[in-house]
């Protein structure tokens, strides 16, 4: 028996979401999803990845990063408000896949970049994870571990058979702040709902290292962004190559052509070629 949940009123929580979506007032967004964020529960796991993450940046003049500062995030100075950081406030944002890390930097037929790979030093990365309790209970969730999702199914059965539209009432955050971290117009707006809702969420979930989201710009693949903090702390950069967009495809596909691997990479953050 599923342990039981507190859940907003269907009408109430949309009537909610569509003022806070609407709204550019911070303090009325900040209030907003705070109050909807009481009534979910954030989905965190120990995020086990058998292959690195990474990050891809267009070089110039076809010439490769030659030091680690340069491939990993901003420095403070220069970082700018966000999908998930504030100004000053750098992130590492990573992506699980070569095909999702070049579709996100807008990568096109011959363009010439660095991918870097990063892998968890010492112990899994814990993760918050947003948009997964909706496709769990619709069978299309490959990314929670099998135990969460069977999980997820419990409830959302139990709440259908009680009433669908408390199993409504039930998913409509998660599918609202899914919508509000996946927003492809939020740069007009500096992402503002989604640095607020980030905010709250570490604010909530005080052990999270990062937050696993679904990717803007490559539909079905995901992203991961953790603080500048996390990052040094967790993360490890494991190699670092120069690629050839032979050919972009439609859907987020690229052909790409290794050109070169550096000979060293010395612990005080030169890269030698």
């Amino acid at each position: 028996m599923p342990d039981k949940k507190w859940i907003l009123d269907l009408d109430d929580i949309h009537n909610r979401a569509n003022e806070i979506k609407n709204s550019k007032a911070e303090n009325f967004i900040s209030d907003g999803l705070e109050y909807v964020l009481r009534f979910y529960d954030i989905i965190n796991f120990d995020f086990r990845y058998e292959r690195a993450f990474l990050r891809a940046r267009h070089v110039e003049n076809g010439q490769p990063y030659t030091h680690t500062s340069e491939i990993y995030y901003p420095p403070p100075h220069r970082t700018k408000p966000g999908r998930l950081n504030e100004a000053g406030f750098p992130f590492l944002y990573l992506s699980l896949t070569l095909d999702t890390a070049l579709t996100e930097i807008g990568a096109q037929t011959g363009d010439i970049l660095q991918i870097s790979a990063y892998r968890p030093k010492d112990r899994p990365i814990k993760v918050g994870v947003i948009g997964e309790k909706y496709r769990a209970s619709r069978g299309a969730s490959g990314f929670l571990p099998r135990e969460v999702t069977k999980k997820l199914l419990d409830i959302v059965n139990e709440l259908e058979r009680e009433d669908r539209k408390k199993a409504f009432a039930y998913l409509y955050p998660d599918l609202f702040f899914d919508e509000i971290l996946r927003d492809p117009e939020a740069k007009q707006s500096e992402y503002l709902h989604s640095r607020i809702l980030t905010k709250l969420i570490f604010e909530k979930q005080k052990d999270l290292d990062g937050i696993a989201y679904h990717s803007v710009a490559s539909y079905g693949n995901k992203n991961i962004a953790l603080p500048a903090c996390k990052a040094d702390e967790l993360l490890g950069l494991e190699n670092t190559v120069l690629v050839k967009v032979k050919k972009s495809y439609s859907y987020g596909l690229h052909d790409v052509a290794f050109l070169k691997a550096p000979k060293d990479i010395r612990l005080n953050g030169d890269i030698i070629w």
